[in-house]
């Protein structure tokens, strides 16, 4: 019995070793060429802005609120915010 399991065993090793040698000589497909040549020189970029955009801020809002807006009318500048918001 001690025999057919040295058998078995070597058996074994042999299609192991037989699997590996397989996949060794498995050859990778090459990559396909390159359809264009990249570019040698990149684009050259804008020039940088001198100036960021001015936007206005709350601070620009609450000054012309403070200027445009009385407790004479209030309820007017109110009644048409109220109106500016309804529009679609």
């Amino acid at each position: 019995m001690r025999g057919h399991s040295y058998y078995y065993c070597a058996a074994s090793l042999l299609a192991l070793a037989a699997c590996r040698s397989k996949a060794d000589q498995v050859a990778l497909p090459a990559p396909p060429p390159a359809s264009s040549p990249a570019p040698a020189t990149p684009a050259p970029l804008p020039p940088p802005r001198a100036e960021p955009p001015n936007l206005p801020t709350s601070e620009d809002f609450e000054t012309a609120a403070a200027r445009d807006i009385s407790s004479k009318n209030l309820e007017q500048e109110l009644d048409k915010l109220e109106r500016e918001l309804k529009e679609p």
